[in-house]
Order: structure tokens, then sequence, then C-alpha cells
């Protein structure tokens, strides 16, 4: 990253900033765009569902807003049936996000596409058979945002 930079070429990662605070600082100061996943709110749920608490990644989130020239950043939700796509976390989403200093929220609809993987190898996916969010669930989620005063797309800009 540090090369490409100094070469001007543009650099971003795509993180969970799940990472040790000196690691996730370090390695932020040399890209140009962070797109950055935001699970679930709640450290408990999140611990359920991806093995880890959150507070590693909010607190390096909140490191990245009081960055001097701080890469531009991105916040997404990639939306998972039952476990972040209700009202109550895309409401406190919401407010971390405003509380960061940001103004646009990416909503990433279910990925279906790990089903196939999952057969190929001959492993039972959890969500196998379980439809990613209506259209009508996608736009009341992306109207919670906007009464926020967030932007936000549905599948995101990147």
């Amino acid at each position: 990253l540090e090369a490409c930079e100094k070469r001007g070429i543009h650099t971003a990662i795509e993180t969970s900033a799940f990472a040790p605070e000196d690691v996730f600082m370090n390695l932020i100061r040399h890209v140009r765009l962070l797109l950055a996943d935001i699970k679930h709110m709640d450290p408990v749920k999140h611990k359920e569902g991806t093995g880890v608490s959150n507070e590693l990644i909010l607190k390096n989130l909140r490191n990245w807003s009081t960055m001097k020239d701080r890469p531009e950043c991105v916040i997404r939700v990639p939306l998972i049936p039952n476990f972040n796509d209700n009202e109550d976390n895309i409401s406190k989403t919401c407010r971390f996000v405003k509380e960061i200093g940001l103004n646009h929220i990416d909503l990433l609809p279910f990925n279906m596409l790990p089903t196939s993987k999952y057969k190929e190898l001959g492993v039972k996916w959890e969500y196998e058979g379980v439809d990613s969010q209506s259209k009508e669930k996608l736009e009341k989620l992306s109207s919670i945002v906007s009464s926020f005063g967030i932007e936000t797309t549905i599948g995101g800009l990147w």
C-alpha cells in the first residue's frame, strides 16, 4: 500500500476493521478509500454471529474519525436475515455513523452466491434456502437510514 501510495495509485481496502488498533491505524494511513462493514451494533449479538465482539471494530472506526488527513470511509451493512436486518439494529448503526461524522450507509442485501460454493465443497450452509430481503424490506430499512438524515444506497456504490 505504501508503494502504491508513493506512485499515486489509488488504494482501497474492504475490511471488518477487526484488527489491533495500531495495525489498523497504520494500514489506513496508506489508503484513500476505506470500505468498512458493520455487521451488528450489539456486542453480544455480534459475537454470536461472527465469533468476535464489535468493540474493537467500533473503536477503530472512532479512531479513524479523529485522524487528520483520514481516508474517505464508506460504512456498509451486509444485511443478514434474522440477524441484523431489523429496524433496531439499523437505527443504532445510524446513530453510530452520525457519531463518527459520516452521512452515508450502503445497505448490502443478503448475498446468495455462497450457496453454490458451499454445495461444491460438500458443506451444509446454515443460510441455504434463505431468501434475500424483499424489495419492500430493503426500502423500509433505507427509509429508516434516511430518517436520520443519512444518505443510503441499496447494494452500494463500490
